[in-house]
């Protein structure tokens, strides 16, 4: 099964995570950050788990890009601020 082209073990999926009990935890969910496809198609194939051209297999399975994670903590620390004021 790890050799099938599927989103879930693409390079360019983007699985989501909630926290929960002070961990991540998967939601079996996540969306296409190709930039290559439309946001439509990609939406589609990700619901559908239909295969796509643009597949790339992970180089390795807990790559993280350091500009996503800036992002990410970014947005993290913007929603703080948010909760701080209330």
């Amino acid at each position: 099964m790890e050799n099938l082209h599927n989103c879930e073990n693409c390079k360019f999926y983007n699985k989501f995570y909630y926290i929960f009990a002070e961990k991540l935890v998967y939601t079996n969910s996540g969306s296409c950050i190709n930039q290559l496809i439309n946001t439509n198609t990609a939406r589609k194939t990700v619901k559908g788990k239909l295969p796509c051209e643009y597949w790339e297999k992970i180089d390795s399975p807990a790559a993280v890009q350091p500009e996503r994670l800036e992002k990410a903590i970014i947005k993290f620390k913007q929603r703080l601020a948010y909760i701080f004021l209330l």
